[in-house]
């Protein structure tokens, strides 16, 4: 009998959702326009969650309305 075929693990990792700039051309912060209900950096952060990260964080930007939609967030260091 064939022996079954084991997938590698992937190595664990973090994610990061990029959600500084000046939405200078957008006229809004493009990191909570929503799509569908609800803002493109939760989706971003969800779709690297289903990916299999352990974890997600949203860099820069407006960081009480990213955390008020369920995100941690950081500062960006050089915004």
């Amino acid at each position: 009998m064939p022996r079954p075929v084991v997938a590698p693990l992937s190595p664990p990792f973090s994610g990061a959702v990029l959600c500084g700039g000046g939405s200078r051309r957008m006229g809004r912060d493009k990191a909570l326009i929503a799509v569908d209900g609800r803002p493109l950096a939760v989706r971003v952060a969800d779709a690297v969650t289903a990916a299999g990260a352990s974890g997600v964080t949203a860099v820069g930007g407006d960081l009480d309305a990213l955390r008020a939609e369920g995100l941690a967030g950081v500062a960006d260091a050089d915004p």
